[in-house]
């Protein structure tokens, strides 16, 4: 096991996990020889090791096998493309991919199984039907974090949301707007947010729970706030379904005209994204709507 390589792998998992050396260190040695360790100088005991091991949630062995494992920007490209097939709502082929990952040494970690967890429950609720079996996987994928109930991480806050939505797709909107609020609560309380879209995410869909039980002027708030974020941090990332769900709240309202202008906005931006599906969906919404005016 060369000195350099376990330093490097130390350090990508380090990065990967977005622990600084200073908690990596904690209870385990000083900052300074994590950096040393790192680096390459020096090579760690086995006690030493153990404990990283432990702090990672990963198997010491990793350590040693780390050259016939895939490298971390393999992961973190099968995790982009399980989110990518998720928000186009192509379940089955999430469900293909995390199956075929299930043996990968890499994927043992606790970090990716989480995951992991995470996306099956998704891909368990919107395939077949489960929602009961969803949801407590859920909940066990947010347990696999060793945070407290005081410091969630973004990863805790994103299956918050999930379950939130699951929920809201169920009719249990009480245990719906709780767990948005939560999410909300928790990720207000993070002293550093790395993905700005989280935030945006929460507010188009808690918006969406707000106006399917008609509570209108809500849900405006909500998306009144995730549009604004869009503006401020130059993320497109809903930025045509937080205008769609404006325009259905105020018309919602009884601003039929005011509404058919948010709905026109929101078809152009999906024109422009080249949604052309969305844009036929919105196109429809707003035929009717003037035919009703």
């Amino acid at each position: 096991m060369e000195t350099i390589q376990v330093g490097k792998a130390i350090r990508d998992l380090r990065n990967y996990l977005r622990l600084s050396q200073k908690e990596l260190a904690e209870g385990i040695c000083t900052q300074s020889l994590i950096s040393q360790i790192e680096g390459g100088d020096v090579s760690p005991s086995a006690d030493v090791l153990y404990k990283i091991a432990n702090r990672f949630g990963v198997d010491i062995n990793y350590f040693f096998d780390i050259t016939d494992c895939p490298r971390l920007d393999y992961v973190q490209e099968v995790f982009f493309q399980i989110r990518q097939e998720v928000r186009k709502r192509n379940y089955r082929s999430v469900s293909k991919m995390i199956e075929s990952e299930m043996s990968n040494p890499l994927f043992q970690t606790k970090v990716n199984q989480q995951f992991m967890l995470w996306h099956r429950a998704i891909c368990l609720f919107y395939i077949h039907g489960e929602a009961r079996k969803s949801l407590d996987l859920l909940k066990q994928a947010i347990e696999l974090t060793d945070t407290t109930s005081k410091n969630f991480s973004e990863r805790q806050i994103e299956i918050l949301t999930s379950t939130a939505i699951i929920y809201s797709e169920i009719g249990d909107f009480k245990n719906s707007i709780s767990y948005y609020e939560m999410a909300l609560f928790h990720l207000k309380k993070r002293p550093v947010v790395q993905d700005k879209s989280i935030k945006i995410r929460i507010l188009y869909n808690y918006a969406k729970t707000l106006t399917t039980t008609r509570d209108y002027q809500g849900s405006l708030d909500q998306v009144n706030r995730g549009i604004k974020l869009c503006i401020e941090h130059e993320i497109m990332c809903l930025f045509g379904e937080l205008h769609f769900q404006k325009g259905k709240n105020l018309i919602g309202l009884d601003f039929i005209q005011k509404g058919i202008q948010y709905l026109e906005k929101a078809m152009l931006i999906f024109e422009l994204e080249g949604n052309e599906p969305f844009a036929t969906i919105v196109s429809n919404e707003i035929i009717t709507y003037t035919n009703v005016g």
